[in-house]
């Protein structure tokens, strides 16, 4: 479980030590800066463009 932020934190990041252990944060901390994870299975980025034509046309 993910305790809330203290009310002296602003803003959380994806590397933050909370998220440590938390369902598919590895992707996307390779995602980020890949060079830091040469091991982690490279999945295609979420990019629009890579949405197929219906998917962009139902959330665009």
């Amino acid at each position: 479980m993910i305790d809330a932020p203290s009310k002296y934190e602003t803003s959380l990041s994806i590397y933050d030590s909370i998220f440590n252990g938390a369902g598919g944060i590895e992707m996307y901390r390779a995602w980020t800066i890949p060079e830091l994870y040469p091991n982690h299975d490279q999945a295609p980025q979420p990019l629009f463009e890579n949405w197929d034509e219906w998917e962009q046309a139902t959330y665009a």
